[in-house]
């Protein structure tokens, strides 16, 4: 049998496409900036380079911050898609998770510190678990379309958080939850004397540490081939024994959990974030899908990409000095990930071209 021989195209990593998409993105927001305000077009896009470090250790403490957010979140989104399953509900997730945690960080005053913290953020792992396998089960057992049941218990969750907010722990004054014991906070391990002010904490090294712990489950694990199996191919895995409705609950639990994780340790912060009485999802675990897709759903690619997307974001706000929106971060991130799925298009069919090419000559 003839060897086709590899082109380089055939070696070009995901990676490098997704920073040639991040490029792209970049160039495009550039020239967004310029026809939307010219004569500033230059500083703010400078500022969009450079905004989340001119400020010091403070403002990189923020990318901080958001980075080990948009982690976890990240991961849940590429961990449920290696089976097949889009999870859009990480914001019901989220704040499901969250609410959790506060109950237990603010009512159970009878926990010892540091047990406290830990069983706080347990409570609130768990309870994105818990709400995340209804996605997983009705898809695996009634083809319902993940999508519509997670679009659904964002907003179900959103008004049962708060409706435990106003029963349970409901500040009047502020319309919103009351604060957390301060033996409930998350650890920081010295964090808010390198960056004073970000309320910067453990979250980020513990998402990083589970982006390392999911990328072995993936690759190395006789669970992590079934779903990776299931992904790729549902009729093929279920012909070899897998189970594939065990793997798409399982995988929509972890999945789960990860924002539940990451509400719990975003609201249980030594910065003091509060659940406002509001009837709108948050925004913040929705950019998990962001930080996912130009990761190509790799968990070690969404450190990097999480970190990319966080520092853009605190950068776009220095923008707001020389007239631009803070909309503006949103559009940049929207067109790297169309970038990053046109470069993944180029990619594929340059290599089928030169392929065909080397057949050719060969022939």
């Amino acid at each position: 049998m003839r060897k086709t021989k590899k082109t380089w195209v055939d070696n070009f990593p995901d990676l490098t496409a997704s920073l040639v998409a991040c490029v792209i993105g970049l160039l495009v927001g550039f020239l967004v900036l310029v026809v939307t305000n010219p004569e500033n077009s230059i500083k703010g896009f400078k500022a969009l380079l450079t905004g989340a470090v001119s400020g010091g250790f403070t403002d990189f403490g923020n990318v901080i911050v958001y980075a080990g957010i948009y982690i976890l979140c990240g991961l849940s989104v590429g961990f449920a898609g290696k089976t097949g399953v889009f999870n859009i509900g990480l914001s019901g997730q989220f704040i499901i998770g969250g609410v959790a945690a506060l109950y237990v960080g603010i009512m159970w005053t009878w926990l010892p510190p540091g047990i406290h913290c830990l069983v706080a953020v347990i409570a609130g792992l768990l309870a994105g678990l818990g709400w995340s396998s209804t996605i997983g089960f009705l898809r695996a057992f009634f083809n319902i379309s993940e999508i519509v049941v997670g679009i659904l218990l964002n907003y179900i969750g959103v008004y049962l958080a708060n409706m435990i907010i106003l029963d349970k722990f409901y500040d009047s004054y502020a319309n919103r939850s009351q604060a957390v014991q301060s033996s409930a906070l998350i650890p920081t391990l010295g964090m808010e004397k390198i960056f004073p002010g970000t309320g910067a904490d453990i979250t980020f090294f513990v998402a990083i540490l589970l982006a390392i712990v999911i990328h072995v489950i993936l690759n190395k694990t006789t669970f992590g081939y079934e779903i990776r199996t299931c992904g790729f191919n549902k009729d093929a895995g279920i012909y070899s024994g897998i189970n594939a409705k065990k793997n798409v609950i399982l995988s929509m639990a972890i999945a789960g959990a990860l924002p539940g994780l990451a509400g719990a340790m975003f609201y249980l912060s030594s910065s003091h974030n509060y659940i406002q009485i509001v009837d709108s999802a948050p925004a913040i675990p929705m950019r998990g899908i962001v930080v996912s897709l130009v990761a190509m759903g790799s968990p070690i690619g969404i450190i990097l990409s999480a970190i990319f997307i966080a520092y853009i974001t605190v950068s776009g706000l220095d923008m707001q000095l020389y007239g631009y929106v803070p909309e503006i971060v949103d559009v940049v991130t929207s067109v790297i990930i169309y970038c990053t799925a046109f470069v993944i298009l180029i990619k594929k069919a340059i290599s089928t071209i030169l392929r065909k090419s080397h057949d050719l000559n060969e022939g």
